[in-house]
């Protein structure tokens, strides 16, 4: 049999060896390979040096100058050395002239044409041609070029954040940029934006849109230090006595913009049961397991019921084994006592990640606890604790805890923690009900009441004992308490008020016989409420008619210049209505003798009470141009902005 012709493999003296491409050698090279095995590269001479190649670096956003690589040629043909991705050389940016230049470029060896393809670039709202000649290339420094600056986020729809290099290391520290507190968007107030996880990921998402100036708490001028006042005559009032007094509106306006508090993206749940936007009221990072074992955490929140809000106590973390349990808060929700944080509802929740029980309550703004009123607020110089408001304790909180035994239920959590102040010299007992919920194993017997009921009455002795020892030596504080009674700085009655909740050998305590004893302070203390209640009542007075003169204002508003009334005969000079106009003029519109506007709100006060009232009191107007005089009674303006209020509501 005739042996075959050889395959004519011509073809393929041209095609390079894949070989070649993908391992950078050929072990069958000169043994039957037919294909090239040419590199590409020719040995170079030995007396010439190589030439380097440079590449052109367009500019990223202005912040870097143009770069220079230099590459040298590959090895020769004859180097059968295996490619090696570890030793393959490294950018360098030519900083000086005493940095070494960066190794052969290995890779262009691949490929005939690879050598020749551009460095790709990535450039942002740039175009045209960026590449220069090697010979104008500036020699790229570190040190010289534009520190980077992290962009936030935009929105949607927005420009582009700038692109910076990845690849470019600085040395030198970056300053922290200057913000302007007038111009910069308030700072988060969550207070886990600092830790690790999700929630301090809140730079992702477009900043939360807050006005980024405070509020104007001062809407007019506050009153003048006492040595700067002027003495008003009996017939003479100034601004403030029209008004509500600077403090009270003061703190009315914080307690609402504690209200009104929103949160930005967090890592809160949105929705927990009926309740939504939630926002931290803990002042202290660090979570603590003092009060119930476990770790709690207290929120604002609003309903999706009634759209008030509420406090949400959480505790993380519970295993509720029995149903029944939970029953224990409606004995607290039925509870009506105004020295008693407001129990509203009790659920279990799963929206944060564990089991969490959740203890809704009451929402008051802008409450402190008693150890942060007294203790943290400042350290160096603390809140002073007078007799006085000693005593206003010692009142009010027995009330609490009177109203609280006498339907059968123990505080059990009373501590300095757990009592805020609302307002001035106004106290609560909150988280009120917790307790029962967590430790309930089953109904109560009546001597377990009666012990638990002894131990509210020891922990109120300590907590009035902890205000009034402020002042104690450190070294003394060791001694039990009921033995430095005799030390403090208070009057006989209240030593002797403070020993007997102190003392845990009397079987028969219980507030009741408490408050017998301290009931002459009991009335000094109704008195005081009693007089803050006119004080509030008599304030609510002067206010009432705000709403009644904004009302009148209102009116004339709205039927003075309206585009439909300007060619209708009876709003002319000559019309029936002409007078409102007139009359409007007269109130807001006041000059002097110079032509200067007189803005006299004691007199616009004092006509819009004349026309609420409609007296007959006749006043005379006058027209801008003073060509026109109408002498018209209040009685008469009121009739006519009734009737032309009515006339149209019915159009």
């Amino acid at each position: 049999m005739e042996k075959a012709p050889p395959a004519n493999l011509d073809w393929a003296k041209d095609v390079p060896c894949r070989n070649i491409t993908i391992h950078g050698f050929c072990k069958y090279e000169g043994q039957g390979c037919s294909f090239n095995h040419d590199r590409g590269t020719s040995k170079p001479k030995a007396d010439a040096p190589s030439t380097p190649t440079s590449a052109t670096v367009g500019s990223i956003n202005g912040a870097l100058d143009d770069l220079e690589i230099d590459s040298r040629q590959t090895k020769s043909a004859g180097d059968k050395k295996k490619f090696n991705p570890a030793a393959s050389s490294v950018f360098m940016p030519t900083g000086s002239a005493a940095l070494p230049k960066p190794s052969a470029n290995k890779f262009s060896a691949l490929s005939p044409k690879l050598s020749n393809i551009p460095s790709f670039v990535p450039s942002v709202g740039q175009d045209g041609d960026h590449e220069q000649s090697s010979t104008n290339l500036k020699q790229f420094n570190v040190m010289e070029s534009s520190t980077f600056q992290p962009t936030s986020a935009t929105p949607l729809g927005g420009p582009s954040p700038t692109l910076q290099n990845p690849y470019l290391h600085h040395d030198t520290p970056v300053p922290p940029p200057q913000i302007n507190p007038y111009t910069a968007p308030p700072e988060s107030i969550n207070p886990y934006a600092g830790m690790g996880g999700s929630a301090g990921q809140d730079f992702m998402y477009p900043p939360h849109p807050q006005s980024a100036f405070p509020l104007q708490y001062h809407l007019y001028a506050p009153t003048p230090p006492p040595h700067l006042q002027i003495p008003l005559k009996g017939n003479q009032q100034n601004a403030e006595t029209l008004f509500i007094p600077n403090k009270l509106r003061e703190a009315l306006l914080h307690k609402n913009e504690a209200t009104l508090k929103t949160l930005g993206p967090s890592s809160l749940p949105n929705v927990v049961g009926v309740y939504y936007d939630l926002v931290p009221l803990d002042t202290a990072l660090e979570k603590t397991t003092r009060s119930y074992n476990h770790t709690s955490s207290i929120y604002k929140a609003f309903s999706n019921t009634n759209g008030r809000a509420y406090a949400l106590r959480r505790i993380e973390g519970v295993k509720i084994s029995k149903d029944k349990s939970l029953s224990t808060i409606h004995q607290w929700i039925k509870l009506k006592n105004s020295n008693i944080g407001q129990v509203v509802d009790a659920f279990t929740s799963r929206s944060f990640g564990d089991n969490s029980l959740i203890v809704v309550y009451d929402y008051y703004p802008d409450s402190k606890t008693l150890y942060e009123n007294h203790f943290r607020s400042n350290i160096s110089k603390p809140e002073p604790i007078t007799t006085e408001d000693l005593w206003t304790y010692m009142c009010q909180i027995s009330a609490a805890i009177a109203a609280a035994h006498s339907k059968n239920l123990p505080v059990r959590s009373l501590s300095l923690q757990k009592v805020i102040l609302t307002s001035k010299n106004r106290i609560r007992l909150s988280d009120c009900g917790v307790l029962d919920i967590l430790n309930y194993e089953s109904e109560l017997t009546p001597d377990q009441t009666k012990d638990l009921m002894a131990q509210d009455i020891t922990m109120f002795g300590k907590l009035i004992f902890q205000l009034a020892s402020i002042r104690l030596p450190a070294e003394m504080r060791a001694r039990p308490e009921i033995q430095l009674v005799q030390h403090l700085d208070q009057t006989d009655d209240f030593k002797t008020a403070l020993n007997y909740l102190l003392d845990s050998t009397n079987a028969g305590r219980s507030i009741f016989e408490f408050q017998k004893l301290i009931c002459t302070r009991l009335f000094k203390e109704l008195d005081k409420e009693q007089l803050s209640a006119d004080y509030y009542e008599a304030q609510l007075t002067r206010e009432i008619e705000n709403a009644r003169l904004f009302r009148l204002v209102s009116k004339i508003n709205f039927i003075i210049d309206r585009a439909e009334y300007e060619h209708n005969p009876m709003w002319q000079q000559s019309g029936s209505r002409y007078p409102v106009k007139l009359f409007h003029e007269f109130v807001f519109h006041q000059v002097d003798e110079k032509g200067k506007p007189v803005l006299d709100l004691s007199h616009v006060l004092r006509t819009l009470n004349k026309l609420d009232a409609g007296i007959d009191e006749k006043i005379l107007l006058v027209s801008k141009d003073e060509q026109s005089c109408l002498i018209v009674s209040y009685k008469e303006i009121k009739d006519l902005i009734e009737k032309s209020f009515r006339d149209l509501t019915k159009d």
